[in-house]
């Protein structure tokens, strides 16, 4: 797993990131591979968009019918190809949202509509 703040997690061997740990993993992969690290540890990572919105009530606004449809209407556009994540924020008063997809275009379209369904509901 990873994280925005580049936290790489390998939970074989731990369950927080540890840099060293994570350093000497991916010189075993560039070893057993014998490949350029660009060929192989970042060669497949999917984009990530995110949105945070300020909000009077975070959890009514991740609870609410409307965000939860428009949710599940974005995730029907991605049709396979990426995931959705929104939450509310854990310190503030913000719903957080995040897109992995590699269609740009389709991400922006899918946070201008959940954007505007949590906006909705301020």
């Amino acid at each position: 797993g990873g994280e925005q703040a580049g936290h790489i997690i390998l939970t074989d061997y731990e369950s927080t990131g540890d840099g060293v740990l994570c350093a000497v993993q991916i010189c075993k992969l560039l070893k057993q591979t014998n490949k350029k690290t660009s060929e192989c540890v970042f060669d497949k990572l999917i984009k990530q968009h995110s949105s945070d919105i300020i909000v009077k009530n975070k959890f009514e606004v991740v609870n609410s019918a409307k965000f939860r449809i428009a949710v599940s209407e974005s995730e029907r556009l991605l049709n396979g190809e990426g995931r959705i994540v929104t939450r509310a924020s854990g310190t503030e008063p913000k719903v957080r949202i995040m897109i992995e997809t590699q269609n740009d275009l389709l991400a922006d379209e899918i946070l201008k509509k959940l954007t505007a369904a949590a906006e909705h509901e301020k």
